[in-house]
């Protein structure tokens, strides 16, 4: 790594004090890491590290735990003095509609939210601070990272040949979206009907032109539900027996009735069906290969382009 060429006013050994009540000095913090001309101090990773873990459980503890943090901390450090020498910015506006989209999420107001801020240590502004920086930091992996990741239809096949096709079964099989509306064991029949009614009301609406797929995500209590529904392929044998009576009878792009089985009401959208084996392809799972494959290559092409970083930066761990 290369050292930069000004002198820093701080060492390692550096510490800050404060004066308790009986006129004696208390450690209250210390500089655990140097990013080029910056430092981080102990206080500044307790605070990323309540930021991170603000509506989890239970946060990591323990020296490895934290070391891992101050990791993480300080590439974040390497993007932003990357972003600041490209001269990557976010505007007040960005910012605020990225908080309100938080808000939006949570369902919280703006004040709750604070509260729940402050219940974690953190203030609303050191909250913004946290999202502007991220921001910054996406911009930045989008035009150093994400703009030089391509996957062909060529790099697609050739993964479904070497990892898909050998273990595909023969026979007919067909791909669903499903919208489940689960019923528990012994349901009083009250509850029962009332989840029949949610179950055709959701029917209705996709019968007046919803989107299945949006349609999953916001009613369907069922696998996959958060993507859209979507269960892939089946063959015979491998799905509830009313399932299967209805997706095998099903033309592609084709919306089931309300479907009563032991697990709940389900409505299916048939996507494909093959016969046998002469009609599939490689574009059967052309998004899970490409999202795959894309994964793989966004792994290590940040890996290599935060080496980079690393490489030209003066860098000094202390924890």
């Amino acid at each position: 790594m290369k050292k930069i060429k000004r002198i820093l006013p701080v060492v390692f050994l550096a510490v800050v004090f404060s004066t308790n009540l009986y006129g004696k000095q208390v450690l209250v913090d210390r500089i655990v890491a140097i990013v080029n001309d910056e430092i981080i101090t102990l206080a500044d990773l307790e605070r990323f590290k309540n930021l991170l873990y603000m509506d989890a459980p239970q946060m990591p503890t323990g020296p490895q735990a934290n070391l891992q943090l101050l990791n993480q901390l300080v590439e974040k450090k390497l993007m932003l003095h990357e972003a600041r020498a490209l001269e990557i910015d976010v505007t007040e506006t960005q910012l605020q509609k990225a908080v309100e989209d938080v808000l939006q999420k949570t369902a919280n107001s703006p004040e709750d939210f604070k509260q729940a801020l402050k219940k974690s240590g953190i203030t609303f502004e050191e909250y913004r601070e946290l999202m502007k920086s991220e921001l910054i930091q996406s911009q930045l992996i989008t035009q150093k990272v994400q703009a030089k990741i391509s996957i062909t239809d060529a790099e697609a096949e050739a993964y479904y040949n070497e990892n898909i096709k050998p273990d595909e079964k023969p026979g007919a099989r067909v791909r669903i979206q499903q919208i489940l509306l689960p019923v528990a064991k012994n349901a009083p029949a009250g509850e029962i009907a009332e989840i029949e009614k949610r179950a055709a009301e959701v029917h209705q609406r996709l019968k007046n032109g919803e989107v299945f797929a949006k349609m999953a995500a916001a009613y369907s209590q069922g696998p996959a539900a958060k993507t859209g529904g979507d269960l892939g392929y089946f063959h015979r044998g491998e799905i509830l027996p009313e399932i299967e009576k209805a997706a095998f009878s099903m033309a592609p792009g084709e919306t089931s009735p309300v479907i009563r089985t032991i697990v709940g009401f389900h409505i299916i959208k048939l996507l494909d069906k093959d016969l046998t084996e002469k009609d599939r392809s490689w574009r059967d799972h052309e998004m899970d290969i490409k999202n795959l494959l894309y994964g793989q290559k966004y792994e290590s092409t940040f890996k290599a382009w935060m080496a980079g970083l690393k490489e030209k930066a003066y860098i000094k761990i202390n924890y």
